[in-house]
C-alpha cells in the first residue's frame, strides 16, 4: 500500500517534459507522507526539477565520481552487465555514434555500487523509472528485482495524449498485457465508459485529476550545457555519463538535414489518387528499441520493404485484384535516415508507392489491411477495426484480434488469410477497452496531469505483489 511505503526512488527521466511528469508524482507522493528522491544525470534535469519545486535532487555526474568502478563478487553475479548496457550500445553502433565502450562498463558500475550505498542508508520501497531501454533505467529494474523492491515503470499512454502507461513488469513488448485470447472474451462494458474509448479525458474524471504548475521552461539550455562541458572535461570534478553519444556536427547536421528537407517536401499524398485496393505498411523509427529489441527478423526499413514486396508480389500473382502496398515515413527519422536509394531501387515497382507524409489516420480508414513489425499503428488500426498483421514481437499479438507472420516466407498467404476473414469486432473493442480503462491511467504526462485515484490503485498494486 502506498500509505505503508516511506520511500521512492525516482530515476533518469531524460527530458523536460518527463522531469516536470516525474516532479508532479513526486509532489502527489509527498502529500501522502511519502519521502522521495531524484537522481539528475545532467544539469538540464536538476534545473528543471528546482522550477518545478523538487530540491532532493542528487546530482549523479558529481556523486558517481566518488564510486568505486568495481564490482563486488556477489554484485557479479547478480547483475548482468551485457543486458543492462545492450540496447545503449546497440543504439549508437547502429548511429555509427562514437564512445568509450569502457567508459560506459565503469559507469554502471560505478551507478550500482552507488544504489547499494543508498538503499542501505536510505531503504528504497520503491522505484520509479520512464521506459526500461536505457542503461540507468535497465540497471535500477535488475537492482529492484535483486533486492526485492517494487518497481513502477511509466511510458506515454497507448491513446495519446489522454493515458498514461505504467507497469511493473516491462514496456511495449515486455509489459503485462494479458495474452490469452480468453481473458477478453470474459470482459464486460461500461456502456458509458465505452462511449470516452477513442476520446477526451472522461468527464467523470476531471476532478481527479493532479496536476502542477508548468513552469515556463528556455527552448535552449546553452548555460547548462556550457557547464556540463566546462565542469566534465576541464575542470574534471565530475565525470561524463551520456548515453546517447552524438556529436554536436552530427546534431548540427541532422538538424540541418531535416529542416531542409521539411522545407523541401513536396505534398505527394492525395486522398484522391489513393489505389482502390492497397495495404498499409509503416516505416518505424530505425533505432527504437521496438525494432532493436523486439524485431527479432526485420532489423531495417530496407528489409521490410524486401519482405512485403515479395509477399506482395506472390499475393498478386494468385490473386483476381492487384493489391498496391503503401508505405510511409516515419517523420521521427526526418534529417536521421535518407530513404533515397531505396525508393530507387524499387522505382520499377508500380505496386509500391513511398509516402514522405500523409495523413496516417485517413491512410488505415482507407487501406484494406495494415502491416506492422510492431508499432503503435497496429492499435490504431484495430480502432478502426482493420486486419493487421504484425512480422515482430508485440504485446497485441493475440489470436483473434491480429494475424502475427511468424514465417516471413508465408507472408502472402497470412495477408490472404487476413483479408478473407472477418474481423472479430467484440473482441478487439473488448481488448481495447481493458487497454483504455484498465491497465492506463488517465491523464496528459506532458503536462503533469493524471487521474490521482488511478495512480494510486496502481500502485498499490505494484507495492503489494
Amino acid at each position: 500500500m502506498i500509505n505503508t511505503m516511506k520511500n521512492v526512488l525516482f530515476i533518469h527521466a531524460h527530458e523536460k517534459d518527463k522531469v516536470i511528469f516525474f516532479s508532479s508524482i513526486s509532489k502527489f507522493l509527498n502529500k501522502k507522507g511519502l519521502n522521495t528522491m531524484h537522481l539528475a544525470f545532467r544539469r538540464l534535469e536538476k534545473e528543471v526539477y528546482k522550477k518545478c519545486g523538487i530540491y532532493n535532487v542528487e546530482f549523479m555526474p558529481k556523486v558517481l565520481k566518488n564510486y568505486s568502478n568495481e564490482l563486488s563478487i556477489s554484485d557479479q553475479w547478480k547483475f548482468n552487465i551485457e543486458e543492462i548496457l545492450s540496447y545503449t550500445i546497440q543504439f549508437n553502433d547502429l548511429n555509427n555514434y562514437k564512445y568509450d565502450r569502457e567508459e560506459l562498463y565503469n559507469n554502471i558500475k560505478r551507478y550500482i555500487n552507488y544504489l547499494n550505498d543508498l538503499h542501505h542508508t536510505y531503504k528504497i520501497d520503491l522505484i520509479i523509472t520512464w521506459n526500461d531501454t536505457f542503461m540507468f533505467d535497465r540497471a535500477a529494474k535488475q537492482f529492484a528485482k535483486c533486492n526485492n523492491i517494487s518497481l513502477a515503470m511509466f511510458e506515454a499512454g497507448i491513446f495519446r495524449p489522454y493515458t498514461i502507461t505504467i507497469d511493473s513488469q516491462g514496456i511495449n513488448y515486455g509489459n503485462s498485457v494479458p495474452q490469452d485470447p480468453e481473458f477478453y472474451k470474459q470482459i464486460e462494458f461500461d456502456e458509458k465508459k465505452l462511449e470516452y474509448l477513442f476520446s477526451d479525458l472522461m468527464e467523470t474524471d476531471q476532478n481527479q485529476l493532479f496536476s502542477i504548475r508548468v513552469p515556463k521552461l528556455k527552448k535552449f539550455y546553452l548555460k547548462e550545457r556550457i557547464q556540463d562541458k566546462l565542469h566534465v572535461d576541464f575542470l574534471k570534478d565530475e565525470i561524463k555519463l551520456e548515453i546517447i553519444f552524438e556529436s554536436l556536427y552530427q546534431k548540427v547536421k541532422k538538424n540541418i538535414t531535416k529542416k531542409f528537407n521539411l522545407w523541401t517536401l513536396n505534398d505527394n499524398f492525395s486522398s484522391e489518387k489513393l489505389p482502390q485496393k492497397f495495404i498499409f505498411v509503416p516505416f518505424q523509427v530505425h533505432d527504437d528499441s521496438q525494432i532493436i529489441l523486439n524485431s527479432p527478423k526485420i532489423k531495417d526499413m530496407e528489409q521490410l520493404v524486401e519482405i512485403i514486396n515479395k509477399g506482395v508480389s506472390k499475393l498478386n500473382q494468385n490473386c483476381k485484384e492487384k493489391y498496391y502496398v503503401i508505405f510511409k515515413e516515419h517523420p521521427a527519422d526526418f534529417g536521421r535516415v535518407d530513404y533515397s536509394e531505396l525508393y530507387q531501387k524499387y522505382k520499377d515497382q508500380d505496386h509500391l508507392i513511398f509516402l514522405k507524409n500523409g495523413n496516417t489516420n485517413e491512410l488505415i480508414r482507407k487501406c484494406d489491411l495494415v502491416i506492422t513489425i510492431n508499432s503503435t499503428v497496429g492499435i490504431e488500426a484495430l480502432k478502426s477495426y482493420k486486419p493487421v498483421i504484425t512480422l515482430g514481437n508485440a504485446y497485441y499479438n493475440i489470436e483473434g484480434i491480429v494475424h502475427p507472420c511468424l514465417n516471413l516466407d508465408q507472408l502472402h498467404q497470412v495477408i490472404k488469410n487476413a483479408l478473407d476473414k472477418e474481423v472479430n469486432k467484440e473482441l478487439i473493442t473488448k481488448f481495447l477497452y481493458y487497454l483504455r480503462f484498465n491497465y492506463q491511467i488517465e491523464g496528459d504526462w506532458r503536462q503533469g496531469k493524471f487521474n490521482y485515484r488511478q495512480l494510486g490503485k496502481k500502485l498499490n498494486l505494484i507495492t503489494e505483489k
